[in-house]
Parts: structure tokens; sequence; C-alpha cells
């Protein structure tokens, strides 16, 4: 009698996770400090520790932790590991991190170790938001200080990452609402995707009525309404 083999069944390979966490906001309160050494301000003090509640209460937790060298990313990350259990073993600071490009963020992440599957980074703009477009295929403006945006990769290897090449997880920033925070979460409407910018938004642009978010596409934003632009009005007159 001839026995039939036993079907060898492949195990999913668990997906990787990037969750990216833009700096809490600094202060600008001594101009003689070199930018590197800027302390978080009283905002930053305090949306940091509630960021990293929200990210407790969704059952985050990184295998590592990745952050610039910089004071205010520093401070940020010592919030988060405040709250967030993290081993310090598994915190780096990075200098590459500081004033990174995108393509300098794409490089650093197709470098992570393959037994990570979760990974915090934690940088500044425009670098984070110009990332965070190039993973996702989005049109994001701005995102906020300790805003969070999180996606999952659809490819097995760090390696392998490109363009679009994760799926948006769920993206989260201080001022967003209770009622917003899972708008979007997972996939095809991901809502205001914006954040407030530092910036006031140039005349012609659209801002969102319920959260102050900013694009140049009505589209991108939950319930937007277009910037006149005065200038031009008066030279119509």
């Amino acid at each position: 009698m001839v026995k039939r083999a036993t079907p060898i069944t492949k195990k999913a390979t668990p997906k990787k996770c990037l969750t990216l966490l833009r700096h809490g906001k600094s202060s600008w309160r001594d101009p003689a400090l070199n930018d590197l050494d800027r302390p978080l301000n009283k905002r930053g003090q305090r949306d940091a520790p509630m960021m990293a509640h929200r990210l407790v209460e969704r059952g985050f937790q990184p295998d590592l932790l990745l952050a610039s060298t910089a004071l205010r990313a520093r401070l940020t990350v010592e919030a988060l590991t405040g709250h967030i259990p993290v081993d310090p073993g598994l915190v780096t600071f990075d200098e590459r991190i500081y004033l990174a490009t995108v393509d300098d963020l794409v490089e650093l992440v197709r470098t992570l170790p393959e037994d990570c599957r979760n990974v915090l980074l934690v940088g500044h703009n425009p670098g984070m938001t110009d990332l965070a477009n190039f993973l996702v295929g989005g049109t994001l403006e701005n995102i906020p200080t300790c805003g969070v945006f999180s996606v999952e990769l659809q490819v097995p290897s760090w390696g392998e990452i490109d363009r679009e090449g994760a799926k948006l997880v769920f993206y989260d920033y201080p001022k967003k609402s209770s009622e917003e925070k899972t708008a979007g979460e997972g996939g095809d409407d991901m809502g205001c995707l914006k954040g407030k910018s530092k910036t006031k938004p140039k005349p012609g642009a659209y801002i969102c009525e319920k959260c102050d978010a900013a694009s140049k596409k009505k589209d991108d934003l939950c319930k937007g309404k277009k910037i006149k632009d005065k200038e031009k009005d008066k030279k119509k007159k």
C-alpha cells in the first residue's frame, strides 16, 4: 500500500509593521541654542505622553525603536518609553535620522534587521511626511508634531520595500478627536491625512473645517473649504 505524502502547509510570514512618529513640539525660546539641542516646549511635554498612552491602548509594542539624536527626539522617546514597554537595549539613537531626506530614510528602512517585525521610527519633518507618502502613495502635506503614521509592509522583507509598498494601518495626532481616531484605519478611506501645518496654508489650498488639516486636493479632506487669495482679489478690484 502506497502512503500518500502529507501535504506541507506553508506558514504565513508575519507582516512587518513600520510606525513613524514625529518628535514632540520643540522650544525656540533660546535662539542661541544649536538646533540639535532644542528641548520640548510645554505642548511637546504634554503631547508625547498622551500619544504614548494612545499607542498603549492599541496594544502597540515595538521590538525596535530608532530615533534621531536631536534632543527633542530623545526627550520624545523618553516620554514614550515611560509608558510603552520597550527594553532599553532595543532603543537606538541614530544620527542619520536627523535631517534625513526620504531617500536616506528609505535606505535606512531597507537595512533594518529582518528579525524585527514592529519598528518605531522617531524623526523629523519633512523626511517623516515624505516617507509616509512614499510608503503608501499618499499626498500628506504635513505630519504634525507627535503625529503617528503606522503602516504594514506588503512585502516580506525590509530590503524589498519600495514606493507604495505598504498599507496604512492607522494615523493619529494630538489634535485628532476621539470620533476621528478610527477613521480610515486599515485601508481605503483614509480620511484627513494632512494634519495641521506649522505654517499658514497657501492661498488656493483647501483646509478641513473639522480638524484644520490642509491639502491641495479637496478630496483628501473630510470636509474642505478653499482659501481665497486676497492679493489676487485686490488686483481684480
